[in-house]
C-alpha cells in the first residue's frame, strides 16, 4: 500500500501548468492524504489524469465480470474528461479540439498509471479502493473551488 500512495505522488508531478490555469492549493488543514502532493497542479491536469484512472478501474471491472461496477467506473471516468476539457478551455480560451490534444496525455498517463497499480496488486481490492478515493477527493477539491469562484 506504501508503494501506491508514494505512486500517487509521482503521478502528481505530471502535467504542465500556466500562470491562468485554475490549481489545485492543498489546505493546511482538512485536505486528502491522498492528494496532498498535487499542490499547485492544474485541475485540468488532475481531472484528465483521474478520468484514465476510472477508464482503468472500468476495464477491471469489466474483466471481473461486473458490468454495473464497470459502468459506474465509466461515467465517473467520463465526467472528469469533460470536466478537465471544460475547466482548459475557460482556463486558456481554446477550442474543445485543442483542449482533447492536452488533457490526451494526462488521461493516457492516469490509465497506465491505473493499470500498473492494479495489476501489481491482483485481487486487492483495497488498491482499486485507494484509486477511486484519491480521484474522488480530487472531485471533491475541485467541486469546492468551483462553488467558491
Amino acid at each position: 500500500m506504501r508503494l501506491l500512495i508514494s505512486s500517487l505522488a509521482v503521478l502528481a508531478l505530471a502535467g504542465s501548468v500556466q500562470a491562468q490555469d485554475l490549481t489545485y492549493n492543498h489546505p493546511t488543514r482538512g485536505g486528502s492524504a491522498l492528494i496532498e502532493n498535487s499542490d499547485g497542479k492544474a485541475f485540468w491536469v488532475m481531472l484528465g489524469e483521474c478520468a484514465g484512472v476510472f477508464g482503468a478501474l472500468s476495464n477491471e471491472r469489466y474483466y471481473e465480470n461486473d458490468q454495473a461496477g464497470a459502468d459506474a467506473f465509466e461515467a465517473d471516468g467520463t465526467r472528469q474528461a469533460n470536466a478537465a476539457l471544460a475547466q482548459l478551455m475557460q482556463d486558456r480560451g481554446i477550442s474543445r479540439g485543442d483542449a482533447a490534444a492536452l488533457v490526451r496525455p494526462a488521461v493516457e498517463r492516469g490509465r497506465a498509471f491505473g493499470e500498473a497499480q492494479l495489476a501489481a496488486a491482483p485481487g486487492r481490492p483495497q488498491v482499486r479502493a485507494v484509486l477511486s478515493s484519491a480521484c474522488r477527493d480530487v472531485d471533491d477539491a475541485y467541486a469546492r473551488v468551483r462553488t467558491s469562484n
